[in-house]
């Protein structure tokens, strides 16, 4: 039902969501539906968060694996930024506007927007043990944040949207150029 619900809300928004659709395509009755997910909401809320979810990617357990063999401050350095290059890339824009799609969602519901909270934060909380690791071994700045930087980062990454939607004066290299200089002077502490 879930997985329906999502390509439904990618098709054809959250108005795509019909309860009877759905309970017919999955072949089962629409009490289960009920039942799994308490109402038609219930199950929109549900399919957002998973859409936000999976639009966040899966780069943690990469980024830990990357710095088990990190060497020095250098080393970390190079990763931090092929990392930030990645999740940048301009081919990753539908998942920054799915996220943007899904936050906009929120606004007077409260129970998506603490689904995607929860959602976010456990991710930012994942990432900061990336940057807690690395300041651990003197590699940032010494009065570094690493759950504040991971948020700053997560915001900095969705921010890049603006240039995505539309036609936009801003190009590719300067976002990179813009964007990997705050990165390193908010984690490296670089000017």
């Amino acid at each position: 039902m879930l997985e329906v619900a999502i390509s439904a809300i990618d098709e054809k928004g959250e108005s795509g969501v019909r309860v009877n659709d759905i309970a017919t395509e999955v072949g089962v009755a629409i009490t289960s539906l009920y039942h799994y997910f308490g109402s038609r909401d219930g199950l929109v809320v549900a399919a957002q968060t998973e859409r936000y979810i999976r639009s966040l990617g899966s780069e943690n357990e990469r980024i830990a694996e990357a710095l088990t063999v990190c060497e020095d401050r250098e080393h970390f350095r190079e990763l931090l930024l092929a990392l930030h290059r990645r999740v940048n890339d301009p081919s990753r824009a539908p998942y920054r506007l799915t996220r943007v799609s899904v936050l906009g969602s929120t606004l007077g519901r409260p129970d998506l927007a603490a689904a995607v909270g929860k959602a976010q934060d456990e991710f930012t909380h994942s990432f900061s043990s990336f940057i807690a690791a690395a300041k651990e071994r003197g590699w940032t700045r010494p009065d570094l944040d690493p759950v504040g930087a991971s948020a700053w980062s997560m915001g900095q990454i969705l921010g890049r949207i603006i240039i995505e939607v539309g036609e936009s004066s801003v190009t590719d290299e300067q976002w990179a150029v813009a964007s990997e200089t705050a990165l390193l002077a908010v984690v490296l502490g670089e000017t």
